[in-house]
């Protein structure tokens, strides 16, 4: 019997997926400092919604999991994402989310 294979580290180069990771942070950031129908919490979402659909439209499903002290995505861990991993990791935390999928049937 034969091990699964240990998932790669994000890098830098997957940038759709950096990107997304990103633009969520800052929807985070834009609910928490304005009400819901404010046009920079709108934008914000609206940005996250299209990096989804990219990252979606190259592969079937996405799952982002905070690990103890990182954020994973598809099990591999995150780097060169800087704050933007620990801040999205930590925010997940905080609301008691340890993991999140997304496929591709996923509407706004």
């Amino acid at each position: 019997m034969s091990a699964a294979p240990i998932p790669e580290r994000l890098t830098e180069t997957s940038s759709p997926t950096v990107a997304l990771l990103t633009r969520v942070t800052v929807a985070f950031s834009r609910r928490r400092g304005y009400p819901e129908s404010h046009p920079l919490v709108r934008s914000a979402e609206s940005q996250a919604f299209e990096s989804l659909s990219q990252v979606l439209a190259e592969r079937p499903v996405i799952s982002l999991s905070v690990g103890a002290d990182e954020l994973l995505v598809d099990g591999a861990p995150v780097a060169h994402a800087g704050n933007v991993a620990h801040d999205l990791a930590e925010r997940l935390r905080r609301r008691g989310i340890g993991a999140i999928s997304f496929d591709r049937t996923f509407t706004p």
